[in-house]
């Protein structure tokens, strides 16, 4: 609980404070950069108390790298390379497990509040939905997949300036930290789709065959990487829960609806907005089991969609809609974080010597 609020209260008083200057000011982005590290203090010197977390299995993984010699380490194209190269160069500098941490969390982080920053009107409102909406505390656990979400961020300029060959690259780095980044090449044309309206009803045909199929799709992992998943679907699959989907699909739903009273600025790009709609679209499809959600690659565009309901209100009833979202995602941030998703059991390193 300390740690949610601590980082929510600080990320809305930065961002705020950001948000009085103008969007070049130097004065506005030295608030920027103050968040920045803010955040990556909250994550970088984070310590989870969670045995078998993806975090805890991070940190052993890195701890058998010590002491091993370049020519011992297993590099695969398919099977994630940079994450091993990244970790094996931490080990042989002399580092210790926490510098892991500390180097995906600055390197997400920075990109993601740059990414934020730029595409959004209402930076404060998205930095506070970014945080209590849960991308920033998922973060701290599945590392590999957000640094090759992060890479992705960094190539989406070429996504909005349909530039393919140019996007290529980032695809290709960032599949070396997570494979599943290759689906991005399949997203960069739904992103570029201009008229969603007139496509949805095949996008949805595509996503009902996907949901009836799904355990046939997932047959077709055994014996692959990502096999373990085979495996745990056919034992124990799970989806997401109906009130996480139920969450995000109002909002996607009144977005939908409301799309063209929306202020349409360059930033609010169309790109943006299908990213908003294929996120949530991987959410719903999660309800038939939980890791659809790693195929994720564009919730960051949740945050900034979001942060743009208060426009489609008259501007005396803007400020009321904004701290009625505020306080909507406190509450699910809450429930979400706390409550559900086990952070709780996560401490951080300054905190100690507070």
């Amino acid at each position: 609980m300390k740690l949610y609020l601590f980082s929510l209260c600080g990320t809305f008083f930065l961002s705020f404070l950001a948000m009085k200057y103008e969007k070049e000011s130097p004065k506005r982005k030295i608030f920027l950069f103050l968040l920045i590290f803010f955040l990556i203090l909250i994550s970088g010197f984070r310590v989870d108390g969670t045995v078998e977390s993806d975090e805890w299995n991070y940190r052993y993984m890195f701890d058998g790298y010590i002491g091993k010699s370049f020519d011992s380490i297993e590099l695969n194209l398919f099977k994630e390379p940079g994450f091993k190269i990244l970790i094996w160069s931490l080990s042989r500098i002399g580092f210790s497990n926490q510098s892991l941490i500390f180097v995906t969390a600055a390197f997400t982080i920075t990109v993601f509040m740059f990414f934020i920053h730029q595409y959004s009107n209402n930076f404060s409102l998205a930095s506070f939905i970014f945080v209590a909406g849960g991308n920033f505390f998922t973060s701290m656990n599945i590392m590999r997949q957000y640094l090759a979400i992060a890479i992705i961020l960094l190539g989406f300029r070429w996504i909005i300036k349909k530039k393919f060959i140019r996007f290529l690259p980032y695809v290709f780095i960032a599949s070396l930290f997570h494979v599943s980044a290759w689906v991005m090449i399949f997203y960069y044309f739904f992103l570029n789709i201009k008229e969603l309206k007139k496509k949805i009803v095949p996008v949805l045909i595509i996503a009902a065959i996907v949901m009836v199929n799904f355990s046939r799709i997932m047959g077709s992992l055994e014996g692959t990487t990502y096999g373990e998943y085979q495996s745990q679907y056919a034992s124990s699959g799970y989806g997401v829960s109906l009130i996480r989907i139920l969450f995000w699909g109002i909002f996607a739903g009144f977005i939908f609806i409301n799309r063209n009273k929306q202020s349409n600025t360059e930033r609010a790009s169309v790109q943006i907005k299908n990213g908003y709609y294929l996120s949530t679209l991987l959410l719903m499809l999660a309800k038939v089991y939980v890791y659809i959600t790693r195929l994720d690659y564009t919730s960051l565009c949740n945050s900034i969609m979001i942060s743009e309901i208060p426009t489609v209100f008259t501007k005396r009833s803007e400020k009321i809609v904004e701290i009625a979202i505020m306080g909507i995602f406190f509450i699910y941030g809450y429930y979400q974080v706390v409550v559900v998703g086990g952070y709780n059991n996560m401490s951080n390193l300054i905190f100690r010597f507070i």
